[in-house]
């Protein structure tokens, strides 16, 4: 299940999909993985999640929209939105945080 937060009603909407994580970049850049470590983007304009290629198991979005993740084998990846392809980075880590595509963190 995903929620929002609205903040008018102090309540949780619930938002169409099913999402082990979410990731929230600026109001409408939102970004998640399902249980099959499938990865998604959630279209504003149509309320629904667009399928991305590849396969992670957590990732996080920054306000500008960078998209860095890892897979189930501890690989780091970085979304190229010019390609729409998944850029293999170096190291190995289980979970990455960002704040932009400068200040990249990970565990």
């Amino acid at each position: 299940m995903i929620y929002r937060y609205n903040a008018t009603t102090k309540a949780w909407d619930h938002i169409s999909g099913n999402l082990k994580w979410v990731s929230v970049g600026k109001k409408d850049l939102v970004w998640g993985v399902n249980e099959d470590d499938l990865i998604y983007r959630y279209n504003a304009a149509t309320g629904k999640w667009d399928h991305i290629s590849g396969s992670l198991t957590q990732l996080e979005v920054s306000a500008s929209g960078v998209v860095w993740g890892v897979n189930k084998s501890d690989e780091v990846f970085r979304f190229d939105a010019a390609t729409s392809k998944w850029e293999r980075m170096a190291g190995s880590l289980r979970r990455v945080s960002l704040s932009s595509s400068k200040n990249v963190w990970g565990v």
